[in-house]
């Protein structure tokens, strides 16, 4: 599987156990059906309001939003993928009125982000850089 760029997936997805990986030209179809699996195991729908920690450039954000047509928070820590990349994508993606990117520490969350109420909060890879700062996330 190539972990280079393709078209805007870059890091993981979730391989069918069952797949032949030969067939797998790149991360693409892996993170359609991270998003997908996560949607069905979860029961994410339009009447869901998701925050998503750790988002990142907003892949799979953007795409549960799309697919489901639900709300959505993400927060990120780096400013320029917050301001530019994950509004270009939800803008491109047709969901951008459907939340918000806002800059901010998943250890240390806005107030602006703690004041809301979610239905499902998400955290897809981002845990591995603040698993030593477990405790300070459910104070949030």
């Amino acid at each position: 599987v190539s972990t280079q760029s393709t078209g805007g997936y870059y890091n993981y997805g979730r391989i069918s156990p069952e797949a032949d990986l030969d067939t797998i030209p790149d991360l693409r179809q892996a993170n359609e059906d991270m998003a997908q699996f996560v949607v069905s195991q979860l029961g994410i729908c339009k009447d869901s309001n998701v925050l998503d920690l750790g988002c990142g450039k907003g892949m799979y954000t953007v795409k549960i939003a799309e697919m489901t047509g639900c709300r959505y928070t993400g927060v990120d820590l780096n400013l320029n993928y917050v301001e530019e990349e994950c509004k270009k994508l939800a803008e491109s993606r047709g969901v951008a009125e459907q939340g918000e990117f806002i800059h901010g520490s998943m250890t240390d969350l806005p107030a602006r982000v703690t004041e809301q109420k979610y239905t499902h909060i998400l955290s897809l890879g981002s845990m591995f850089y603040v698993h030593n700062q477990v405790p300070a996330l459910f104070e949030n």
